[in-house]
């Protein structure tokens, strides 16, 4: 039978497709797994209430251990479908298993829905096409500090390009990052580094609850950046790379960002690449 990816869109059950309705309310099983990413308006009860059927709930350790392998078996026999937050494929947990379905034969269908890699574009008003490498700013451990993302923004830079980053969830642990968060790990990087990518006065665009009807986007220093509360989470961070004066123009009147800082920005970026080119 059939293993159904059904992308459930960013924000709350609403988000949900027609198709991705119709096809969840005739198959024989319905997962939702709800960790990859927060939908701050989801409620479980009216999803079953819209589906009109129970709808398992399922952890990381479900869709990564032997319940995956449990799933996989019931869509040999039986038509499974899978929920997801935002657009299926993202993230590369569902990849996983959709590989793994295909090994054993299982056909694989999917329904897509609205993600936050075209959600940011269209709020923040920077071209789809210029955005590069995404990457996601993970919370520190004790032995664990990861840069990665600092180089992703780095790299991106150089290049002229925007850079979106994804904040870490732990959503068993109740921890959704927030963009001040993301923003003093980053600093750290630097403050270690000293290489001149992030500053105080660098540009940057914090977005929460993109999805709903009431996001919060803001353009502005990263200092200002770091006092503001965006409210409730989910939350996502950009920073600009080279602005086509329509961005610079949507950065200043759709996200609140100053003239002044928007020329700052301009020439941080061309002192980096001086730098970088030394």
């Amino acid at each position: 039978m059939t293993l159904f990816f059904v992308g459930m869109g960013l924000h709350d059950h609403l988000d949900l497709t027609f198709k991705g309705v119709e096809i969840a309310r005739r198959c024989d099983k319905v997962y939702v797994e709800l960790y990859t990413s927060l939908m701050a308006g989801l409620n479980l009860r009216k999803l079953e209430e819209i589906l009109g059927r129970k709808v398992h709930v399922l952890s990381r350790g479900d869709l990564e251990g032997a319940k995956a392998q449990e799933i996989l078996r019931e869509a040999m026999e039986d038509d499974v479908a899978l929920l997801v937050p935002g657009d299926p494929f993202i993230a590369t947990t569902h990849i996983a298993l959709k590989i793994e379905a295909k090994k054993l034969g299982v056909e694989v269908k999917t329904v897509h829905a609205a993600s936050i890699a075209s959600a940011i574009p269209g709020l923040t008003g920077l071209s789809f096409y210029k955005f590069g490498r995404k990457a996601t700013v993970v919370y520190p451990e004790p032995n664990y500090r990861p840069e990665a993302a600092y180089d992703v923004v780095k790299e991106n830079l150089l290049r002229g390009l925007h850079t979106m980053l994804l904040l870490d969830v732990k959503a068993e642990q109740g921890l959704y990052m927030t963009v001040p968060e993301a923003l003093r790990i980053l600093l750290d990087v630097e403050e270690k580094r000293r290489e001149g990518v992030l500053s105080p006065e660098a540009l940057a665009v914090g977005v929460s609850r993109a999805g709903s009807l009431n996001p919060e986007v803001k353009a502005c220093s990263i200092e200002r950046l770091l006092s503001l509360d965006l409210g409730p989470p989910p939350h996502t961070l950009v920073i600009p790379g080279d602005l086509h004066f329509m961005e610079e123009e949507a950065l200043m009147y759709l996200c609140g960002a100053t003239k002044d800082e928007v020329e700052v920005h301009k020439r941080r970026l061309k002192l980096l690449r001086e730098v970088r080119a030394l």
